[in-house]
């Protein structure tokens, strides 16, 4: 599966880009919004994997974006900021509020 990972946080994104590779996915990691608009349409990823506050173009406009594509992503959006999740939620097929478990991960992804 091809995943495209926006998150500005080092640890957290060499972690995710770590972790989705050790289960044989496809990972491009990019730590700026504005960046990963540029890219998705290329990269044509099966998912989204978002933070809502990254730095250029924030995670929401990231996530409209790849809604917008012809065969969008599955789209999964993170932060911190429970109400920030529930008011961004409109194109999310999961949300994760940070910190979260891997479980939640694996199944935000579908996998």
């Amino acid at each position: 599966m091809k995943i495209l990972v926006v998150e500005d946080e080092p640890d957290l994104a060499k972690f995710l880009e770590l972790f989705l590779r050790a289960h044989r996915h496809e990972v491009w990691t990019f730590r700026d919004g504005a960046t990963a608009l540029r890219v998705l349409s290329e990269i044509a990823p099966d998912v989204l994997l978002c933070d809502l506050g990254v730095p250029g173009s924030d995670g929401e406009q990231v996530a409209a974006a790849a809604a917008g594509l012809p065969c969008h992503p599955r789209i999964v959006l993170m932060s911190g900021q429970p109400d920030r999740l529930e008011r961004a939620g409109v194109f999310a097929a999961a949300r994760l509020h940070k910190p979260f478990a891997i479980a939640d991960l694996k199944r935000a992804i579908g996998g």
